[in-house]
Order: C-alpha cells, then structure tokens, then sequence
C-alpha cells in the first residue's frame, strides 16, 4: 500500500499522545485519564506496572474508606460489566 503511513503499537505500553489509546485504556482499566497519568509519572508507561499501580492504590482507597483490606475483582472481570456479575 502506498502512502499509508502504519505504525506498530507496543501493546506493553500506554501512549497517552494518542487520544484514541487513551480512551481504550480509560474503558479498558475503568478509571479516569487523570488516574492513569498519576500512575504513569509514578511508575512509567508500562501497562502492567500501571495495572499494578491503579490496583495497589484501589485497594489502598478501599481499606481507608472501609477500615480494612479492600478486594479487588479477579482479573479478566469487570465489575460494571452485567455479564461478569455473579
């Protein structure tokens, strides 16, 4: 094909210049733009280490408001999504 243009995504990685990978990670981790760049100045644009990151700091915001431990949704499952509700 000529004159296309194609770029290879690095799937290890969040690119947050691309507004169309940033909304993908907001529906895809279910937290705001704003989390995900806090997570990311925290511990870079690893996918896995953000995923990480947002777990470690959900727990954390969970166990404060609760006074305990907080869970966290096996991985594979969305909470908001009425097909992974038990």
């Amino acid at each position: 094909m000529i004159g296309i243009k194609r770029t290879v995504r690095d799937r290890g990685k969040i690119n947050l210049a691309e507004p169309t990978q940033v909304r993908l990670w907001v529906k895809g981790l279910g937290v705001s733009k704003e989390e995900i760049e806090r997570a990311i100045e925290k511990v870079g644009n690893s996918a896995a280490a953000v995923r990480k990151e947002l777990a470690r700091a959900n727990r954390s915001a969970v166990s404060k408001r609760e006074g305990r431990k907080g869970e966290l949704a096996p991985a594979g499952v969305c909470p908001k999504n009425p097909r992974d509700r038990a």
